[in-house]
């Protein structure tokens, strides 16, 4: 499948999509890999296991798993 093919199905994917949370994870993963393909001087600087923390919650974000900074502190400030 050629790039401008996979382009299109995700954007057919994202408008599609009605949970607001979810949209708000697929932005802030979008800004996060633009911003980090931008600033890749470093990466190769960081110790392995950063680097393997920030793949895994990059790879958290990607399926779902990861929770919403505004969902934790707000659990919190509840207590």
């Amino acid at each position: 499948m050629n790039v401008s093919i996979e382009k299109l199905d995700l954007i057919q994917q994202i408008l599609l999509i009605k949970d607001e949370k979810l949209l708000k994870s697929i932005a802030s993963l979008i800004q996060t890999k633009r911003k980090s393909s931008e600033e890749t001087e470093g990466w190769e600087e960081l110790p392995a296991s950063v680097r393997a923390a920030i793949e895994e919650s990059q790879r958290q974000m990607e399926t779902g798993e990861s929770i919403l900074l505004d969902d934790v502190l707000e659990k919190y400030r509840k207590r």
